[in-house]
């Protein structure tokens, strides 16, 4: 028996969920003109396609997308208000009801962070090809970029020295459990990191 593959799964459980909604009240909450046959929104700053027919998510290029762009995807379209934005940046663990210290946050970071170390022009060149725009003058790199057009994250790094060594830190809006859940925001990170490694 072949084992069953828990990521697949929940994209597809996402998938089905998504053919249940109202496409056009949705698409009217979060800004999104859609054609007869698809919605295409910016995933950090990429084209993905979603078939109204079927619910599947398409990279830009016509493949299945990842795990991680599919489901924040689903979660942003899965949002039953018109959230609107604080426009205040916070820390991932300051998030309004995450329990947790931002040590045990800012530590998940650590790893990637130091891939980065000695970087900085290098990530700066990856965060604007992504679309970033620089943002205040906290950290050795500081920019705001685009997860969705209408919801944006803030990326802020701080070089190793002799002290300390290298920090990488995401910034939320204040608001942004009204716009994705907690757990896909970890989604989109990963979905980020991997974006500005290759890049």
């Amino acid at each position: 028996m072949e084992p069953k593959n828990n990521y697949a799964l929940q994209v597809e459980r996402a998938r089905q969920l998504f053919l249940a909604y109202d496409q056009p009240a949705m698409c009217a909450r979060l800004g999104l003109t859609p054609t007869p046959d698809a919605i295409v929104l910016r995933f950090l700053g990429a084209p993905y396609t979603v078939r109204r027919a079927d619910g599947a998510v398409l990279a830009p290029d016509g493949a299945p997308a990842s795990f991680g762009a599919a489901m924040s995807i689903y979660d942003a379209l899965a949002r039953t208000n018109a959230p609107t934005l604080a426009g205040t940046f916070v820390p991932t663990s300051a998030l309004h009801g995450i329990q947790g210290t931002h040590a045990v946050h800012e530590d998940l970071h650590s790893p990637t962070a130091q891939r980065f170390a000695g970087r900085t022009d290098a990530l700066a060149r990856a965060l604007e090809r992504l679309g970033g725009r620089p943002w205040g003058k906290v950290g050795d790199v500081s920019y705001v970029l685009n997860v969705f057009d209408f919801f944006p994250v803030c990326v802020r790094f701080w070089d190793a020295d002799e002290e300390f060594p290298a920090s990488l830190q995401f910034l939320w809006d204040a608001h942004a459990t009204d716009f994705l859940h907690y757990e896909t925001l970890w989604y989109v990170m990963d979905e980020l990191i991997g974006r500005l490694l290759s890049e």
